[in-house]
């Protein structure tokens, strides 16, 4: 408690500096994922965590998991390991299934996976424009999945001009490299994006080497091409279409401590879709189908085991303002999830799920509230809802923003709980209810500030339990719903600050109640800063830094709970813009640091990486 005093304290000081220094300005910051309707970050009700286009190329991160782990609340869990280990990403203390991945406003998910959680390997960090990071629940208008967070990630459009391209080239450590190409334009009405990628990395061993033989290296191969064309008819009418290929092989070794040659795994994402949208002065319709096909086959020393997953999924949406104060939304969404696996029967989901939402603003109270209704093939209708409102004042140099938010949420058991190798068709949905209040400030050239604190209760959690023989040999296991409820609390503190040259960013993370094995890996205490200086229009030198506090694990020699030591990692950044060239340079792990990220496993050390971009066509 003393530390959140601390930290409302800073702010505090942060805010009077602002006052007597600077005048106030709008942000020009608009967020979409809080309502699905363009607000500016100041007004929107919802915590809502933005990075920009500036700030991935800032980061210094060679993956989307990288760029995440700084978010306030965030906990990505894998992405401190080899190239291609395995990534899961915690929210608020809550896994991967109660987070929901969005590319481009269209939810995404694996029907294959453990948690239907979408694969974040999939996505090439080149081909992303922007990120918004949504903290709390919003089930009434995502649906299922939505019910700790929801992580909108905007992937690149065509730019102005008939032709525009980048070819690219980064170099990093482990043997990596990865050349990029991308083409893109405007012809009349007509736009078009082309960009494809091409990884390979050696890697090094995943597991932890306890004894005085040899580990291999573990490495992994991606290619990712993406095709985006839309083109405008008339005024008021847009299509687009998207298609897409992601291929991802990596190699990974037996368990921990444990080295194994043979074990590969391969991944293959194919996805197609369009979108169609009527836009007059107070109304927006659109119509939108997505196909989404996934393959992972995995090689454990010659023994086979292969996964395929189909996700189909239809919108209708009208948005629709009513006068200056009200604007409702209202849509159906339709899915259909396919699972199959060798020697077990296919299997189909279908949900259909009507959703109406209403926004209220009245001078400078807003009130957003929203419902839907989730009829699920297999476990029939259930009703979610959210109700949001929050206040804003309007102070001679600082707008304060007030807000509270409740909702209920409703996760179903994915196929392969049901129905996988270790699958239980007993299971039953599990629900959540959480509510936060929290407070902004927005002051002067660039301040921002939120501190908010929250609570989720998760009811019926469905975990993991393993059966081992007489000698405490594995010899399988099941999914069930755990007789309890979780509660996590928490409380999360951003600042974003700009004083000349130089952008400061900092937060902190405090949660309580991680318990079981549900929150393995999750810390308690989490912060972090960065620093940018931007010497001249051309270029900036940015100094992260990340710190992670006490996590408890499962030791995987002695089967009892401990604690790794906190840790905190220092990168160092650079880009520079000369002409049509463009120069990535970073420092990971700055000062080697040497810490425990998943017993029994490795963790990356100081690396390198060096990026060139050549934009031509203009």
């Amino acid at each position: 408690m003393r530390k959140n005093l601390l930290l409302i304290a800073l702010g505090a000081g942060l805010i009077c500096q602002a006052q007597d220094s600077l005048k106030t300005t709008h942000l020009n910051e608009v967020v979409v994922t809080g309502s699905k309707l363009e607000t500016p970050i100041e007004k929107s009700g919802k915590m809502i965590y933005r990075i920009s286009g500036k700030e991935l190329a800032q980061s210094g991160a060679g993956s989307l998991a990288d760029v995440l782990n700084k978010v306030p609340g965030v906990q990505m869990d894998g992405n401190f390991g080899t190239p291609g280990t395995n990534i899961d990403y915690f929210v608020r203390g809550a896994g991967s299934k109660r987070t929901l991945i969005l590319i481009d406003g269209v939810p995404f998910n694996d029907p294959s996976g453990i948690n239907l959680q979408y694969d974040l390997r999939l996505l090439d960090l080149t081909q992303v424009e922007s990120v918004e990071v949504l903290r709390g629940g919003l089930s009434s208008l995502y649906g299922s999945g939505a019910a700790a967070a929801v992580i909108n990630i905007t992937l690149k459009k065509a730019e102005e001009g008939s032709f525009n391209g980048k070819i690219g080239m980064d170099l990093s450590s482990f043997k990596t490299y990865q050349p990029s190409l991308s083409v893109n334009g405007r012809v009349q009405d007509f736009t078009y994006l082309i960009s494809g990628k091409y990884s390979k990395s050696a890697g090094f061993s995943a597991a932890k080497n306890l004894d005085s033989g040899d580990f291999d290296k573990d490495g992994n191969e991606g290619k990712n091409v993406m095709v985006n064309v839309g083109y405008d008819i008339g005024d008021n009418f847009y299509v687009e279409m998207n298609a897409a290929f992601d291929q991802f092989e990596n190699e990974f070794d037996a368990f921990s401590y444990v080295d194994a040659r043979n074990n590969s795994s391969a991944y293959q994402q194919e996805k197609i879709g369009w979108v169609g949208k009527y836009k007059s002065e107070n109304t927006t319709i659109s119509l939108s189908h997505f196909r989404n096909q996934l393959k992972r086959e995995f090689d454990f020393d010659g023994f086979d085991d292969d996964y395929e997953a189909l996700n189909n999924q239809s919108n209708v949406q009208i948005i629709r303002q009513l006068n200056s104060r009200v604007s409702i939304i209202a849509g159906l969404d339709l899915q259909k999830l396919h699972y199959e696996q060798p020697f077990f029967d296919q299997v189909d989901f279908k949900s259909t799920a009507p959703y109406l939402s209403g926004l209220l603003e009245t001078g400078n109270f807003n009130l957003q509230v929203g419902g839907r209704t989730n009829v699920h093939s297999e476990y029939g209708s259930h009703v979610v809802y959210n109700v949001n409102p929050s206040y804003f004042f309007d102070l001679s140099s600082v707008t304060l923003k007030v807000l509270t938010n409740y909702s209920t949420s409703y996760v179903t058991p994915s196929l392969y709980q049901l129905y996988g190798p270790f699958g239980n068709v007993n299971l039953i949905p599990e629900e959540s209810e959480g509510w936060d209040v929290g407070v902004s400030v927005y002051a002067g050239n660039g301040l921002e500030m939120n501190l908010v604190y929250f609570q989720r209760k998760d009811t019926n959690p469905m975990d993991f339990q393993s059966f081992y023989d007489v000698e405490n040999n594995f010899i399988g296991g099941e999914y069930f719903n755990a007789d309890r409820v979780l509660k996590v609390e928490g409380t999360e503190f951003d600042v974003a600050y700009s004083l000349g040259k130089i952008d400061f960013k900092g937060a902190y993370t405090w949660l309580n109640n991680l318990k079981g094995n549900l929150h393995q890996r999750v810390p308690r205490l989490k912060a972090g800063f960065g620093w940018a200086f931007n010497y001249s229009k051309e270029g900036s030198v940015v100094v992260n830094y990340s710190w992670t506090g006490k996590r408890g694990q499962s030791d995987p020699l002695t089967f009892e709970q401990v604690k790794t030591d906190a840790f905190g990692l220092v990168d160092l950044v650079m880009v520079h813009q000369i002409n049509n060239f463009s120069i990535n340079g970073a420092i990971n792990n700055l000062l080697d640091e040497q810490y425990d990220a998943i017993l029994g496993f490795n963790t990356i050390g100081r690396n390198y990486r060096l990026g060139l971009t050549v934009d031509f066509g203009k």
